[in-house]
């Protein structure tokens, strides 16, 4: 009962109807579903949120078209992971070791928090690759605050986008694998 007040639908049980109708069950899947909607949202905004990065472009839940779009399971977790901060970016390995968030840096970039802004639009390491990526885009896109860029390209994970995050997280493994063998 106590949900059922909360979500201010106590009177649909508090009311005898001899067949209940199918809005009391249409009303209250919506209730909670926005209920649990904004209060999902709100807990994954916090700057001290792992979802930090998914609060900047998730505004609905909904099954996201590039689940569909993509055949490859390798390449469809790598972008579900990155989108969900799940991957190997120092911004979120340092998070396991209790490094502070001002000192987990690029190891490409040495004065640069490897965060997945930096990843996706300044490490020089993917200047190649992402060339395609921001081509794809609006010619405004370069106009962009960091936010509006991250928004743009995983709200709208395209095929370019896929693409060029899972070349670029693989790019990054293979020299930091190299450069482990060689010393």
């Amino acid at each position: 009962m106590g949900s059922l007040q909360t979500n201010g639908m106590l009177c649909f049980y508090q009311n005898a109807y001899d067949n209940k109708p199918m809005f009391i069950y249409k009303k209250a899947f919506q209730n909670l579903y926005d209920q649990f909607q904004q209060n999902a949202f709100e807990s994954i905004k916090g700057y001290t949120s792992k979802l930090r990065t998914y609060a900047i472009f998730k505004k609905e839940i909904v099954f996201e078209k590039y689940l569909y779009d993509v055949k490859n399971p390798i390449v469809r977790a790598q972008v579900t992971k990155f989108r969900l901060s799940n991957h190997k970016l120092a911004i979120e390995t340092g998070h396991h070791n209790n490094t502070p968030k001002e000192l987990r840096f690029c190891p490409f970039c040495t004065n640069h928090v490897e965060t997945e802004t930096h990843f996706l639009f300044y490490c020089p390491v993917y200047k190649m690759l992402r060339e395609t990526l921001t081509k794809d885009n609006s010619e405004n896109f370069r106009y962009y605050t960091d936010d509006q860029k991250l928004q743009q390209l995983l709200t709208n994970t395209g095929k370019m986008t896929v693409t060029y995050i899972s070349k670029a997280l693989d790019l990054r493994d293979f020299i930091l694998a190299k450069h482990k063998r060689q010393t």
